[in-house]
């Protein structure tokens, strides 16, 4: 109900009720969410980023406030995700996005979407050795085909860092597996067109 209200202030372009509602929104909701939350959640900072996106001294403020909150308290687990969206698709600092999502994966080491942004972020960075060991950890637990993707990233990587023989026998190891699905032989195929 609160959502749709903030989307009608967000239409009427009365942006500071929208913002307040959007900022108690993603404030008030609990670290521990259900499924339900979450995806109040998530929509809450996408609207907030639109409005932001359009509205570029309120990202500024927003920005100011978060960084002060985080300050004052370095767990404020709200703060941070929205210095996260800020920082990452509003307001694009891949440093200070990483170093944002460094903080939030240690209040939430087992969140598998922080970890695949940070993962690209170090990417985005130069951190290459930071990212392999992201999507190596990422690996360990997840599905196949989850895993074929980190396996893919990873030999990228080392490709891109002109480890070529490191990359092809990680690609071997990982992509031409015995019982491989077309997905993957799909994925060592690109592999090898761009190690060529």
């Amino acid at each position: 109900m609160t959502l749709s209200l903030a989307e009608v202030y967000v239409q009427m372009k009365d942006f500071d009720n929208a913002e307040k509602l959007l900022l108690d929104i993603s404030k008030a909701l609990p670290t521990q969410t259900t499924n339900r939350d979450t995806w109040i959640k998530q929509s809450a900072l996408r609207l907030l980023v639109s409005l932001w996106q359009s509205q570029p001294e309120r990202m500024e403020t927003a920005a100011k406030t978060g960084e002060e909150a985080v300050l004052k308290n370095p767990k404020d687990e709200g703060a941070l995700e929205r210095l996260a969206e800020i920082y990452t698709n509003v307001k694009p600092d891949p440093a200070k996005a990483a170093d944002i999502h460094e903080k939030l994966l240690a209040l939430k080491p087992n969140d598998a979407e922080l970890l695949h942004r940070l993962a690209s972020l170090y990417r985005q960075n130069a951190q290459y050795e930071k990212a392999i060991a992201l999507y190596r950890q990422m690996m360990r637990g997840a599905t196949q085909e989850q895993a074929t993707t980190y396996a893919f990233h990873i030999a990228e990587i080392l490709l891109q860092t002109n480890r070529k023989e490191e990359a092809v026998a990680w690609a071997k190891q990982h992509l031409a597996r015995d019982g491989a699905s077309s997905r993957e032989l799909s994925m060592l195929a690109m592999f090898y067109e761009q190690a060529a």
